[in-house]
């Protein structure tokens, strides 16, 4: 199996341990995607929280331990996990005209 790619530098140092996962939930919370997923509340990044998807289907993302994240189960939706690209500006700032 090919090594996976290493992060460098400050994203690294901050959560390169955590992988982007979904969970179907009826109210958003720590606790409650915890017990979705069959994991600890601990395994979860507090600081990540829970966010909208596609809050008027009940869909959240969160960050897992990449070492607690579930088996799939077959036959139920994928919940990840799924990239998690860092996202920013391409080349430097371009001042406006006003």
């Amino acid at each position: 199996m090919p090594e996976l790619h290493k992060l460098t530098g400050p994203r690294a140092a901050a959560g390169s341990d955590m992988v982007l996962m979904t969970v179907a939930l009826g109210e958003p919370s720590l606790a409650a995607a915890a017990k979705s997923l069959g994991v600890a509340a601990g395994a979860l990044d507090a600081d990540f929280g829970v966010l909208p998807v596609d809050p008027d289907h009940g869909l959240y993302a969160i960050k897992v331990r990449r070492n607690a994240v579930p088996a799939a189960a077959p036959g139920k939706p994928y919940r990840g996990p799924f990239s998690d690209p860092k996202i920013s500006g391409y080349g430097p700032p371009k001042s406006r005209a006003r």
